[in-house]
């Protein structure tokens, strides 16, 4: 069913794109689609463009409570709000030469969390990173693929060297060497 999504986006938004690179669907319930053209919505059976969008290579999207949704895109972390653009965020501005490769809204405490493909997590709150975790903090090795956010506010993360979690400031990672059958964990 997930490649038939993926393939009916890709015939769906036509002239828009050629490869759907990510999916999302936000708190109201509304699609969204990113690709290497730029990001669109589903309105009415249609995809949407959205035009202040700039060319380049989506990552991953999430969204707060406020009503904003956040793009992990190649050029920058970018803060979209009624479908437009109002913000883009260099990369290098956080401190980063890779874009994040997955993004999640922290619903306890505000903020985003952003994962790196170069491996690491940040907690990106106010314009600002406010947090950073990575191998030497105990943070699972490389590519950060997901993440999720339990009931006690712990943060979980899905990393290509273990499963980790960061709660309180501290960072504790299961690999095969705690009975994981591979140390890469894809999604949670």
């Amino acid at each position: 069913a997930c490649s038939m999504t993926v393939k009916t986006a890709e015939r769906s938004v036509g002239a828009f794109t050629d490869r759907v690179q990510s999916l999302f669907q936000d708190n109201s319930g509304q699609i969204w689609v990113g690709t290497q053209t730029g990001v669109a919505f589903l309105k009415s059976d249609r995809f949407v463009p959205v035009a202040s969008v700039p060319y380049g290579i989506v990552y991953s999207f999430t969204d707060d409570s406020a009503g904003n949704v956040w793009v992990s895109h190649q050029k920058g972390l970018l803060h979209l709000f009624g479908a437009r653009v109002v913000e883009l965020i260099p990369w290098a501005r956080l401190g980063r030469r890779e874009p994040a490769s997955a993004l999640l809204h922290d619903a306890v405490q505000g903020g985003l969390w952003l994962g790196f493909r170069d491996g690491g997590v940040a907690y990106f709150k106010d314009g600002e990173i406010r947090a950073s975790y990575a191998g030497a903090e105990g943070l699972g090795q490389g590519w950060v693929r997901s993440f999720y956010q339990d009931g006690s506010g712990s943060l979980w993360v899905a990393a290509e060297g273990g499963l980790s979690r960061i709660k309180d400031g501290r960072v504790l990672t299961l690999t095969s060497q705690n009975g994981l059958p591979c140390n890469t964990v894809h999604w949670m």
